[in-house]
């Protein structure tokens, strides 16, 4: 686990995940760089300006799969003519007045950014800020009617181009949800193998895997449900088998991680096949069904035939559908969210951009200079809802602006004068995109500083509609995206900041019931749920606790703080597994015994006649759950201290 503020080997993990080879990462990479160079070439073709923007504005609207890529991409291409036809019917007489045309732009700013944070547009938040960005900038600066309208459709085409052609190759190249559903589910179990084989590596990574939950596994299986990939009945299946998967998966990290729960060779070979075999089911574009469980006749310890029962309450489970009617059915939200109008938070967010644009927007035209408008776009793109993620991306965002302009000049001297018709720029642009793309599409962690980089580096490549090599332009546009990136970092830090405090909190205090949950459940299905749910849950919190520590002291909870919920986190994510054992292994008695363990309602008595039991089957289990749920409960007493006392 990660600990707070914790600095060593940062640049051996930095290169882990630069050069991490993750399933897809290299395709996805190539599909963007490859949209990224057709754009480049329509743009030249019909001389659009903003050329680089219009290359750049294909990063947000492609994602791994064809459906959600599709979707973003319509999505956009239909709210930018809404807001551009809005903002045509009133171009006229807003260009007539200078202040009730900049009143205008802060005030449409405002309201279309509240809506991205306070309703469904939240994934296409960056994607309908550039578009604002350069709407409202275009209509600022044209000086006549007929320009402005001309200004304003050449705003469609910056989102046109790269949709229309980003919805060509994705409905050529890009894989199907369900076909990385297919492929992470065989990854996931290849790994659990490969752990059962004592490769440390596996090991590590099946810790991974079932600390963050499968949350990506269940918006690819929503996806293909969208799509109508495949019958319904076999997308219902899949749907038990990424259950299933969870189950299987925390058996073998509770083998790995806890002392004397490591079945014997045999055992450990018979679930290495079984495992192997799953997973070459799911790379056929299968799933396996009616899975027999695994025989075990060797003398194990009392732990590893805890792990034995949840890894075979799995694999019985392969094949078998959810019932349709959920322990827990979530209720559908509207277009707004339930906090829409009572949450601060949306109204905070959208004035905190605005003002960030604004104030770039007038400094760039008191001083004449508009070569650094790239400053007024910028701060919709870096635009983040706390000053954790503020501070910490901006450190990301200026290195990747570094490196990109750094590509970019090295491109500008060395090649770009050699270069003499669009195919060569294409390819040019396909390099340094692709470049970049890697890093964007890898590990969240890094993903901004590949963002900023394509940024930086198409800004400083692609200047007019033929290849150009003005150092003053590069310059100009590079001052403004550093600009835009203090500003917004002033404005985070000084006007309302917000702290991810208050999100921890309440991730933990959610976290804490959904741990009882899993035990009170008597459906094995809603169990699994949660396990995965919570395991989703407090991979974040341990996220935003790391966020935290970026904060000023005036809005941060102190260090000792930040360190108690750490502590929180981890002795949950230990407690998870036992529990989940338990609850699939154990009769309703038993399960109940464990309730009480966990909540703390056992007398000492109790407790002791309950570990004094060890020659029953799941006493070593019990001992465990026992133990690590009263350092939970201490450590959540501790952190009540710690906020009473401060």
């Amino acid at each position: 686990m990660a600990s707070l503020a914790d600095e060593e080997g940062s640049g051996i993990r930095l290169w882990r995940l630069l050069t991490e080879r993750s399933p897809g990462r290299f395709a996805f990479a190539a599909r963007l760089a490859l949209i990224c160079a057709l754009t480049a070439v329509v743009a030249e073709v019909y001389q659009t300006p903003e050329i680089a923007l219009t290359i750049y504005i294909a990063f947000f609207l492609n994602k791994a799969d064809r459906v959600s890529s599709m979707a973003l991409t319509i999505a956009l291409t239909i709210f930018a003519t809404i807001v551009l036809s809005f903002l045509f019917l009133i171009a006229s007489p807003v260009l007539a007045n200078p202040s009730l045309r900049v009143g205008t732009m802060a005030g449409v700013s405002f309201c279309l950014l509240f809506l991205v944070s306070a309703s469904k547009l939240k994934p296409v938040g960056s994607d309908v800020a550039l578009v604002i960005a350069y709407a409202l900038d275009v209509l600022g600066s044209a000086p006549f009617g007929e320009l402005a309208t001309r200004a304003l459709l050449y705003a469609w085409l910056f989102v046109g181009i790269p949709a229309g052609v980003s919805a060509v190759v994705n409905l050529i190249l890009a894989p199907s949800p369900l076909k990385i559903l297919l492929r992470e589910l065989a990854l996931r179990l290849r790994t659990a193998g490969q752990a059962l084989q004592g490769d440390t590596e596996a090991i590590s990574q099946v810790r991974k895997l079932t600390a963050e939950g499968d949350a990506e596994l269940q918006f690819q299986l929503k996806l293909s449900v969208i799509e109508h990939s495949s019958r319904r009945a076999d997308l219902d299946a899949l749907q038990g088998a990424t259950d299933c998967v969870v189950a299987v998966l925390s058996a073998v990290q509770l083998m790995v991680s806890e002392r004397d729960a490591l079945p014997s060779r045999a055992t450990r070979e018979q679930m290495t096949h079984k495992l192997f075999e799953l997973a070459q089911i799911f790379e056929r574009n299968a799933y396996p069904a009616q899975v027999e469980p695994i025989s075990n006749k060797e003398e194990e310890s009392d732990l590893a035939r805890s792990g034995i029962g949840l890894f075979n309450v799995g694999l019985k489970h392969f094949g078998k559908i959810m019932p349709a009617e959920l322990p827990r059915k979530k209720e559908k939200s509207g277009f707004l969210a339930t906090d829409a109008f009572t949450n601060p938070e949306h109204v905070d967010f959208a004035l905190k951009t605005t003002a960030a644009a604004m104030l770039c927007y007038l400094i760039y035209t008191l001083l004449g200079w508009p070569g650094i408008h790239t400053a007024f776009i910028t701060c919709y793109i870096v635009s983040l809802g706390t000053v954790g993620e503020t501070v910490q991306k901006l450190t990301l965002r200026i290195l990747g602006c570094l490196v990109g302009v750094g590509l970019g000049l090295f491109v500008m001297i060395g090649i770009i004068p050699r270069v003499a018709g669009i195919g060569h720029l294409a390819l040019i642009v396909f390099g340094g995109v692709f470049i970049a793309a890697w890093v964007a599409v890898g590990s969240p962690q890094i993903s901004y500083a590949g963002f900023q980089m394509a940024f930086a580096f198409l800004l400083c490549v692609v200047q007019g509609p033929s290849p150009s090599f003005d150092m003053v332009i590069a310059r100009d546009r590079v001052i403004g995206v550093l600009l835009g990136n203090f500003l917004s970092y002033l404005v985070a830090t000084q006007l309302w900041p917000r702290s991810v405090g208050p999100r921890i909190d309440r991730a933990i205090e959610t976290a804490t019931q959904q741990l009882e949950a899993i035990v009170r459940s008597s459906d094995q299905w809603h169990r699994n749920r949660l396990f995965a749910e919570t395991s989703t849950l407090l991979n974040g919190v341990e996220d935003d606790i790391q966020l935290a520590a970026y904060e000023p002291e005036s809005i941060r909870p102190t260090r000792a703080s930040l360190s108690l919920r750490l502590d929180v986190v981890h002795v949950a994510q230990n407690l998870q597994t036992p529990l989940l054992a338990a609850s699939e292994t154990f009769d309703d008695r038993s399960r109940q015994g464990i309730l009480e363990m966990f909540q703390g309602e056992q007398s000492e008595e109790q407790r002791d006649l309950s570990l004094a039991r060890r020659t029953g089957r799941g006493a070593h289990l019990k001992e465990l759950i026992v133990a690590r749920s009263n350092l939970f409960r201490e450590a959540l007493r501790r952190l009540d201290q710690a906020e009473e006392h401060a």
